[in-house]
């Protein structure tokens, strides 16, 4: 297997990111904290 380029997991990133604040963007501070299903899809996006 051919190991990927540095390029490709920054795009990989990006787009963790993009999904994470698209989760997010609606929630409060107490409401993601209380959240352990989104606490634990952020976490796994990382």
């Amino acid at each position: 297997m051919t190991p990927r380029s540095f390029r490709i997991r920054l795009v990989d990133i990006r787009e963790e990111i993009a999904g994470i604040r698209g989760l997010t963007k609606d929630q409060t501070a107490e409401s993601f904290g209380t959240s352990w299903v989104m606490r634990r899809a952020i976490e796994h996006a990382f």
